[in-house]
């Protein structure tokens, strides 16, 4: 069983909430980094993700173009600046 961290609960809390209260206009998705085994993986959902080590992994894509990668708590902090709209 993979863990699941207080911050990143909070964080899916949050953007839920964004989505919801429509302050989120992005398409989003999340998905499970539980059978993530190899780079060539993550390149899959988020490629130009380069090694990862860390939880979450957030690509942020404007009109088909890569332009923002990161991890951990790098991650949260572009998803509430791009989504959230706090940072």
């Amino acid at each position: 069983m993979m863990p699941c961290y207080p911050v990143e609960l909070e964080m899916l809390d949050e953007l839920q909430n964004a989505l919801k209260t429509g302050r989120c206009k992005l398409q989003i998705y999340v998905f499970s980094a539980r059978g993530i085994m190899t780079q060539a993986e993550w390149d899959s959902y988020i490629p130009g993700s380069g090694p990862v080590f860390q939880t979450p992994v957030i690509g942020v894509c404007r009109e088909g173009e890569w332009v923002e990668i990161a991890q951990g708590a790098a991650a949260r902090q572009v998803l509430k600046r791009v989504c959230i709209g706090i940072a």
